[in-house]
């Protein structure tokens, strides 16, 4: 009996010697799994963009059905964000050409005044003419009709007047009229053609650099650093990308008046232009993505208080689907270069 006891205690610290042997060799290595650490940064962001994208969808599509409107720049953010998503490999919950063909009907459409929906809603189809998955299904002579028309309804001080809702927003008048110019001249500078629209833009850019006004909404920086690229204007894009950085608040983000608390529309417009024009690994960038990644709902969104003077105190359905589309965009081009699987 003493010897079947010595034998099995012989075995159980043989055994325990082994294990801890194997427990040994592992120190230092990285475990396969570890539920305890948290998730890279860009396994987050790419987490967040996909949870983003079925909000985009659905409550565009919402819009589509319940509302049969164009002229709200929904559909262009709708088209604009769905796009970049497919491009870098995103799985799309909506079939994205059938959107365009829409969003392309709709803005021929005629009111009882014979006044077309695109003449009505030219930041829209400025949106529209910049989105790649448009381009594809945009017939070549339409798109030229619509640049046509945007250039010709351009007034004599270089300027365009906003249109719809936007006149309403909670900034001076004339720096929404400046933002609704740049959105027009960069659909103008970045299309098929562009050197023959060259003067508009000129003028256009020629307005906005002499508003000596300080600027109030973080999205004016932002379209100046976008035309400013567009037009190759080297000190001005130095320029106005040190004044959006210098306006980047301590939790990473800005707000859409760059006085007001960070939100996702403003931070997501932000970081679309700051990655288009400047390398995608600067800690400025890395901060915007962090805020949004930390501020995302649990349903995918973002919330985002109203842009409208009358508004702005409370988050808006409206205000906060743009942030939603923004934030997302911003997320996908600043990835890094890796696409991810689609699923």
């Amino acid at each position: 009996m003493n010897y079947l006891c010595r034998s099995a205690s012989l075995y159980l610290w043989v055994g325990l010697f082994a294990i801890g042997c194997q427990l040994d060799s592992l120190q230092g290595q990285a475990p396969l799994v570890d539920a305890a650490q948290p998730a890279r940064e860009p396994d987050r962001i790419q987490v967040a963009v996909q949870r983003a994208l079925p909000a985009v969808a659905e409550r565009g599509q919402w819009w589509i059905d319940e509302k049969n409107c164009v002229s709200c720049h929904r559909v262009g953010n709708m088209v604009w964000t769905l796009g970049a998503a497919e491009d870098r490999g995103f799985s799309v919950p909506v079939d994205l050409p059938q959107v365009v063909r829409w969003a392309v009907e709709s803005s021929l459409a005629l009111d009882p005044q014979g006044v077309s929906a695109a003449a009505k809603n030219k930041e829209g189809i400025a949106q529209l003419l910049m989105a790649d998955q448009v381009r594809s299904v945009l017939d070549a002579d339409l798109a030229m009709d619509w640049r046509r028309m945007i250039a010709e309804s351009q007034e004599e001080d270089g300027c365009w007047s906003p249109g719809g809702q936007l006149p309403a927003q909670k900034r001076p008048a004339e720096e929404t009229r400046l933002v609704s110019t740049m959105w027009l001249a960069l659909a103008l500078a970045a299309s098929n053609g562009s050197e023959q629209f060259a003067p508009t833009v000129g003028r256009a850019v020629q307005a906005v650099q002499a508003y000596s006004a300080p600027p109030q909404s973080t999205e004016w920086f932002v379209t100046a650093l976008l035309l400013a690229d567009a037009v190759d204007d080297s000190d001005w894009r130095e320029t106005v990308r040190s004044r959006l950085l210098a306006l980047q608040r301590a939790d990473g983000g800005w707000g859409w008046l760059h006085a007001e608390a960070s939100d996702a529309l403003a931070t997501g417009m932000a970081l679309y232009a700051l990655a288009r024009t400047a390398s995608t690994s600067s800690e400025a960038i890395r901060r915007a993505q962090h805020f949004l990644v930390s501020t995302q709902q649990p349903d995918g969104t973002w919330q985002v208080p109203g842009t409208k003077a009358k508004k702005k105190d409370r988050p808006q359905e409206t205000a906060s689907y743009w942030g939603t589309a923004w934030a997302a965009l911003g997320l996908i081009t600043s990835m890094a270069d890796t696409v991810p699987p689609s699923s």
